[in-house]
């Protein structure tokens, strides 16, 4: 069936579309959707609906529930995804730079790669934000392949991320002091510059259903998604990132995530809250 191309579909009705919404993600999507993050998002919806050539947030739902995928994908990308900004949860970033590289790098050192997956990376904040911590490290990495694989489903916000440009306000001046030789001033804009874009590629993928890649991933970073969803679809979400992960690769969680029940092939890394390490 196309993108296009529309199903009949139980929760269709016009009198409540936000209601019906709900239903439907969490009955169908296996989402934790509600009716407040529907109302406190109204603006965002319209702006996704307007990308869309839609003529309003009412009008995505609808098609929504039509069974669009272009539109269940937006939604999903801007409701039950994190929205960071830069260096969004300083004290992660001090982790993954304080901790985590340098075991990186110590693991890594005979095939001098280190490959990251950010899942549901939104417009890119989190991805652009690994990438130019990377940078700022580059004459550590000298000779070493970098990535940064991010994915989400909504092809809106993919493409708003492949611009590599961001308002000025979402970067502040600590964050410019640290990690703005990867950043170019342009008017009210930051610009990635490219050698920072380049340790990045964005890419349409569904996170829980993805095929495995060629090679695993060192690290998979995805914070504070995973409440979003409910347990039986958690489980296969951690159970595709074990899958993923090279032999003792890590995943990073949200500081409210947890892998209780979840799975039993983590350990916590280096007393870090939302660090953890594969077993095997």
């Amino acid at each position: 069936m196309s993108e296009a191309q529309e199903i009949q579909n139980p929760f269709i009705k016009q009198e409540n579309p936000a209601e019906e919404c709900v239903a439907f993600f969490n009955k169908e999507r296996q989402a934790r959707l509600s009716s407040e993050m529907i109302a406190e998002n109204l603006n965002r919806l319209k702006k996704m609906a307007l990308k869309l050539g839609l003529e309003s947030e009412d009008q995505l739902m609808q098609q929504a529930l039509k069974g669009n995928t272009k539109s269940i994908a937006a939604i999903e990308s801007l409701l039950l995804r994190s929205q960071p900004t830069f260096f969004g949860g300083a004290g992660m970033y001090k982790a993954f730079e304080n901790a985590l590289l340098p075991q990186l790098i110590n693991q890594n050192g005979n095939r001098r790669k280190i490959s990251i997956w950010v899942p549901g990376c939104g417009e890119g904040c989190e991805a652009y934000s690994l990438a130019l911590l990377l940078n700022a490290h580059k004459r550590e990495f000298e000779g070493w392949d970098l990535h940064v694989h991010a994915t989400d489903t909504s092809n809106a916000s993919l493409e708003q991320a492949e611009t590599a440009a961001f308002d000025a306000d979402q970067i502040d001046d600590v964050i410019f002091d640290l990690y703005g030789q990867g950043l170019k001033r342009n008017g009210d804009e930051y610009i990635i510059r490219s050698e920072v874009r380049e340790l990045i590629n964005f890419q349409n993928t569904n996170f829980y259903d993805s095929e495995l890649p060629q090679e695993a991933y060192d690290v998979v970073v995805f914070r504070n998604q995973l409440s979003y969803w409910m347990p039986d679809l958690q489980e296969k979400i951690i159970k595709n990132f074990e899958r993923s992960l090279q032999p003792h690769g890590y995943l990073i969680l949200g500081y409210g995530d947890s892998l209780l029940s979840l799975s039993n092939q983590f350990k916590i890394f280096a007393n870090t809250q939302g660090f953890y390490q594969k077993l095997l």
